[in-house]
């Protein structure tokens, strides 16, 4: 189901054999570490590109550091992999690891990937939160911290929901909340600091202050990015199986 997901993008995936080895082979010639996970797994197995065999149809990764870990993924179907290559983010799907040797060392080998997503602008698919998986995040402000519920949510930033514009007109666009949490389901907390970039007035008549608070991530680490990446997939994967299950019940 995930392929479908990175089908919205249709734009930057690359479905050429040619093109895709290409990808594969800069990130293995630039020694790119590879970050794999599966929906049934809070575990990430970050590894690298050991060898491409087109002709065997075959790519070839280390194992990860933890026999925990690699005992997961060899049983794990379907496997999501990412990478950043100089700044450009990518990502692809196999449908599982093998467990085996090249040249007398244990590795994983891999079938090559049907597409490959390649994304070299920096704009961010955004996905709504449903109310069945809420985040918070907890800002820093005069008084205390407040806990604000979350729109949406990208790899660039998110939307807040300010009921009672408790983020005034002392912070403007362009100001800086520093030390903020972002609260997901059944996860850590992501520590992150927030560029306000807007503010939409979402007034009602039982919340006549109510507003819309859009902010950009600034100083993500590359940890943080991969696990918020890994529930921005959950969502997704959330999304299609209630709309499979729409679809099936209205038959």
């Amino acid at each position: 189901m995930h392929t479908e997901s990175i089908d919205d993008h249709v734009g930057y995936t690359l479905r050429g054999q040619g093109e895709i080895l290409e990808k594969l082979r800069l990130m293995q010639r630039k020694r790119c570490l590879v970050t794999a996970h599966h929906p049934d797994s809070k575990a990430n197995l970050v590894t690298a590109i050991v060898e491409i065999l087109p002709e065997r149809g075959w790519i070839v990764f280390d194992m990860g550091s933890s026999e925990a870990v690699n005992r997961q993924f060899a049983k794990a179907r379907p496997v999501v992999f990412m990478a950043q290559v100089d700044g450009v983010r990518s990502q692809f799907l196999v449908e599982g690891l093998t467990e085996t040797t090249w040249r007398g060392e244990p590795v994983f080998a891999a079938p090559l990937p049907q597409s490959l997503f390649w994304h070299q602008q920096r704009e961010f698919y955004r996905v709504a939160i449903p109310l069945a998986m809420p985040v918070k995040c907890r800002v820093g402000l005069e008084g205390g911290a407040v806990e604000f519920g979350v729109y949406d949510l990208s790899l660039s930033g998110l939307a807040l929901s300010d009921k009672g514009a408790r983020i005034g007109a002392g912070l403007d666009v362009g100001h800086l909340l520093e030390g903020c949490k972002l609260v997901l389901p059944s996860q850590p907390d992501i520590p992150v600091n927030l560029e306000i970039r807007n503010k939409i007035l979402q007034a009602r008549p039982d919340r006549p202050q109510a507003q819309r608070v859009g902010c950009a991530f600034r100083s993500l680490g590359r940890g943080m990015e991969t696990q918020l990446q890994k529930f921005i997939f959950e969502v997704e994967l959330w999304q299609k199986r209630q709309g499979a299950a729409a679809r099936y019940q209205s038959r």
